[in-house]
């Protein structure tokens, strides 16, 4: 069934007063958590201040991976269960993610040598209980690379995503709607009492300017790198708090005969880059840099895209160019610790483990931590949680089944709209305003579309070349205020020119 959202003046019929679950964040972990709940049976509301996917969720490397990079920390527990995931969604056979060959680089001097890559290669096809192709020796040549500086690659094999990590976040969203069950992006949780028994919750809604309120059983914070705040604003009680990451990636012009995801070996930290075919373009990175707050944190600055611009000389055959630099990812990674951790290790020295936080007197949950490949295990361990709190549900049927990613009933979408000289076909620009929540200009250009990723000056090419095109889709999207959405992209275009620039000089 499909359900059209609200229009920015007016609530949904039926909007629910009362729900049993309130599931405050719609990144990745909301997302999954909200199909979780509703597969269960569970009357549910998920609320998000942004867009749905607009932080973390919209900036990942686009994998879904086993974790081998964990194996430095022995962290073989964590690796075995995100390789078993990684696979189960694989054989789920939708089209979110496919089988990614990777080759891994180790550098000829200063790096490991190839025999240890190959044995922790080996080490992690078992660990993933060997259902992907075994690692092998791939002396392949790639006319980019920098000669003379890596040895012959080792092959083996990850999943990625086949469109976005937000198109997938979306997708789990809106296949989980149904009649007891709400999302709600640029809504924004202002306050939430535990009163009587229940949570007592103040909403305002951003399109319209509006309060809304709403009574629930429990509580699930899933609000990704702003969990620790949503703590604090309820009152709820944690036993951790999130360490946080800064990582930035550079999408570039594809690379003629890049077919396979490339992992770097870096000979710094144990850590490595990666280049990643996605469409036209490539993702090159990340960085890893811990940050102290959130504020900044979602920007990337000179000195993020410098280092990458230095590791591509160092590891291409020709430096980057200006005009391949498409646009900048920049994300936050949550890192589940203690509440009493000093961040003093490097990033990934920190586990990747995620955390399950539960205030029983409140009947609220927290999530730290996780990741797309884990957040369907997440969500399952987390809505077991949820049952011990509040009881069985009342049965009243779910949209989505039980526990796997990928298995939500997918909503027809129609993908006729072509911008510029791009192959791709994207979402209708008027259905997503109408059935995808799609209410901003920026969000249609940056997570119902990767138009603003795959264009220059975030979609408004260079030059402005794509100006009257972008004004037409601001016009659908945004109606009158379309014009003053335009400007404001053009601000954030020059912005991130300005970015570029000065780490180019630098570089």
């Amino acid at each position: 069934m499909t359900l059209p959202f609200p229009s920015s003046a007016e609530a949904a019929p039926g909007t629910p007063e009362e729900t049993d679950v309130l599931i405050v964040g719609g990144g990745v972990t909301g997302a999954a958590m909200f199909r979780e709940v509703v597969s269960r049976g569970y009357r549910a509301v998920l609320v998000d201040k942004g867009d749905f996917a607009g932080g973390t969720s919209q900036a990942s490397g686009m994998l879904a991976w086993g974790g081998l990079l964990y194996m430095r920390n022995l962290e073989f527990g964590t690796v075995r269960k995100l390789c078993r995931a990684r696979d189960d969604w694989i054989s789920e056979g939708t089209d979110e993610v496919q089988v990614a060959p990777f080759r891994y680089l180790p550098l000829k001097k200063g790096g490991r040598s190839s025999s240890f890559v190959r044995l922790a290669l080996e080490t992690y096809w078992h660990l993933g209980g060997r259902r992907r192709s075994r690692p092998f020796r791939d002396q392949s040549s790639h006319p980019f690379l920098h000669q003379g500086r890596f040895q012959a690659g080792l092959a083996y094999e990850e999943a990625a995503m086949v469109q976005s990590d937000a198109r997938v976040t979306l997708d789990w969203i809106l296949g989980a709607r149904a009649e007891h069950a709400h999302a709600w992006n640029h809504c924004a949780l202002e306050a939430a009492d535990w009163q009587d028994g229940h949570w007592q919750v103040r909403l305002h809604d951003r399109r319209s300017d509006s309060p809304r309120s709403l009574r629930a059983k429990a509580l699930v914070n899933a609000a990704g790198v702003w969990a620790d705040g949503v703590a604090d604003m309820a009152a709820i009680q944690t036993e951790h708090r999130h360490a946080l990451s800064k990582g930035v990636y550079l999408v570039v012009q594809r690379p003629k005969g890049l077919d396979q995801y490339l992992a770097f070996e870096m000979g710094e930290h144990g850590d490595t880059l990666t280049l990643t075919p996605w469409g036209p373009a490539a993702l090159w990175g990340p960085t890893e840099t811990l940050v102290e707050s959130i504020d900044g944190g979602f920007q990337p600055d000179g000195n993020d895209v410098r280092f990458l611009l230095d590791q591509a000389a160092r590891n291409l055959s020709t430096p980057l160019k200006p005009h391949d630099v498409l646009s900048l990812r920049c994300g936050i990674r949550p890192l589940a610790v203690k509440k009493n951790h000093r961040a003093t290790k490097y990033p990934l020295d920190l586990s990747r483990k995620h955390a399950i936080d539960v205030d029983r007197a409140k009947r609220a949950i927290t999530l730290f931590g996780g990741k797309f490949t884990s957040s369907g295990a997440l969500a399952a361990r987390a809505a077991d949680r949820l049952e011990r709190l509040v009881g069985a549900p009342r049965g009243v049927g779910g949209a989505g089944s039980r526990g796997a990613p990928g298995k939500a009933p997918r909503p027809h979408r129609p993908t006729n709209f072509c911008f510029a000289d791009h192959q791709a076909r994207w979402i209708d620009p008027a259905f997503a305003r109408d059935q995808e929540a799609c209410w901003l200009l920026v969000d249609y250009l940056r997570r119902r579309t990767s138009i603003a990723q795959w264009t220059p000056r975030l979609g408004l090419g260079a030059g402005d070349s794509h100006l009257d095109e972008i004004s037409r889709l601001a016009e659908v999207i945004e109606g009158d205020r379309g014009s003053l959405a335009v400007e404001g992209l053009r601000a954030a275009a020059n912005l991130q020119d300005e970015t570029l620039e000065c780490a180019f000089m630098r570089s």
